[in-house]
């Protein structure tokens, strides 16, 4: 099932119809909205499966759970979020919830059902069959399907929202960050080999910025001699949902995730200074305001792919372990408490939305962190006795 905007200004919800005389074998309904559109697609499916009650409600409770989740990402989903979110959800959809919940109907799950899909995702939900899933990855599972359910209640599709009273994992997730020697090492191989990718890794690593925002960075967002840095777009790639054109993915360009992302700060002068002489190397052409810091093949921006794969190469030549390119942000944030920063001015360069969540993802201490704080309790009050301990 699925729903586009016809160039009429209509919208066609189009649905798979075993009446129908189509060679698709798909049927179709219209509307002037999405909404009423919805309705219509939902009442044809419960139609299909011979359901014969008095009332459009009654119908639309006999859809089934996959079906609704569909119809949902489709349709209230598809212009309220980002691209990337949307590609998340359907991953969610077609490669847990579809599985899982295979011909049940919506009406018939209950706070027990919903509890076991949790666990199931928990304990043995991994595709590869080796183990459950990350613990934040199935809350974010749930929170995806608590969203639906309480839509069909205020839809009234449901009288009653069965994901209430739902234990979740509790889990801590340990996030990667580079040691202080780790730290010192991979910044001592990118002065011994110059590039120009270098300079995403060192933004990353002692500015904080996400893999997208620095890839987004344009010589415009930064005041080579004050040092402020504004975060104003943010590049990913996501499905390409362009019919015309055979590549699976595309790269788009985007606002920042959330307003929060959309910040100023001033960057360490240590990086300031860097990218002060990265610009002088380049052509004057090149640093123009709308140009981008990190360039690709294309004259324009540089993949965040790219990025990435040159970061995977670097830690192996320069003989570190494999970290994720998001670890940079992460022992940004680790070495910033270490140093004193306070968590609502860190909150903010992280464009966190708010300070309580940076608390509990770096509400921790690395064991060089920990030594350091331990030794802090001596006071010379504890003497070595001179005589033996009886």
């Amino acid at each position: 099932m699925y729903i586009y905007k016809r160039k009429d200004n209509r919208y066609e919800g189009r649905y798979d119809d075993p009446n129908s005389n189509a060679k698709s074998g798909k049927s179709s309904v219209y509307g002037r909205t999405y909404q009423e559109t919805m309705a219509k697609l939902i009442q044809a499916v419960a139609s299909i499966n011979d359901l014969h009650n008095k009332n459009n409600t009654a119908q639309t409770k006999e859809i089934g759970v996959k079906d609704y989740f569909r119809l949902r990402l489709d349709n209230d989903l598809i212009i309220g979020i980002k691209a990337s979110s949307y590609d998340t959800y359907e991953y969610y959809l077609e490669k847990h919830i579809k599985p899982y919940f295979k011909n049940k109907k919506l009406k018939e799950q209950t706070r027990e059902s919903i509890q076991r899909f949790i666990n199931y995702l928990y304990l043995e939900g991994r595709l590869d069959g080796e183990g459950g899933l990350d613990a934040n990855t199935v809350k974010d599972i749930y929170g995806f399907i608590k969203r639906g359910f309480i839509q069909a209640v205020e839809d009234e599709i449901l009288t009653k929202n069965p994901c209430k009273n739902i234990r979740l994992p509790s889990k801590y997730s340990m996030i990667e960050i580079l040691s202080d020697n780790e730290q010192r090492q991979l910044v001592e191989y990118l002065s011994a080999y110059p590039h120009p990718y270098n300079t995403g890794v060192l933004i990353g690593l002692y500015a904080g910025l996400r893999i997208g925002e620095i890839c987004g960075l344009q010589w415009g967002d930064i005041d080579v001699k004050s040092g402020l840095i504004t975060v104003k777009r943010s590049l990913r790639r996501t499905k390409n949902r362009n019919k015309n054109v055979q590549a699976k993915t595309a790269v788009i360009v985007q606002e920042p995730k959330t307003e929060n992302s959309r910040r100023s700060f001033y960057i360490p002068k240590d990086l300031l200074n860097y990218l002060r002489h990265f610009k002088k190397t380049l052509l004057e052409s090149e640093t123009y305001d709308h140009r981008y810091i990190l360039q690709g093949r294309n004259g324009k921006y540089l993949d965040t792919k790219t990025l990435q794969n040159y970061f995977k190469r670097i830690l192996c030549k320069a003989g570190l372990p494999r970290f994720k390119f998001h670890a940079l942000r992460h022992t940004f944030a680790t070495r910033a408490q270490e140093n004193g920063m306070d968590i609502s001015t860190l909150s903010d360069i992280l464009g966190h939305h708010d300070p309580a969540f940076t608390v509990r993802q770096y509400g921790h201490s690395t064991i060089e962190n920990k030594k350091i704080q331990i030794n802090k309790l001596n006071d010379g009050s504890i003497k070595v006795p001179v005589k033996k301990i009886a």
